[in-house]
């Protein structure tokens, strides 16, 4: 499993209908997780290696799966999250 510190290291890429976009992992955390069935994680590598990292290091909870325990806070839409990170593209 990623330690936190790890975080900032960690691009996810995120599986959309509208198109992948590939943000850093924390961002992921803050904005991405919740009740949207057709987007989530399809993979993950460090940004400063580029290696990939195994999507079981990244905690269940954030993948956006039918396992997972979905987080109880409220969370932007998922087209708004892919504007937001294509902006700061």
């Amino acid at each position: 499993m990623l330690s936190l510190e790890e975080y900032p290291d960690v691009l996810v890429t995120v599986a959309h209908p509208w198109g992948n976009v590939e943000v850093p992992v924390d961002a992921w955390i803050q904005t991405g997780p919740g009740p949207r069935p057709y987007v989530g994680i399809a993979a993950a590598r460090r940004s400063s290696t580029g290696r990939e990292v195994p999507l079981t290091e990244i905690p269940l909870e954030y993948h956006n799966s039918s396992e997972n325990p979905q987080p109880s806070t409220a969370r932007p839409t998922s087209v708004s999250m892919v504007a937001a990170a294509r902006v700061g593209a």
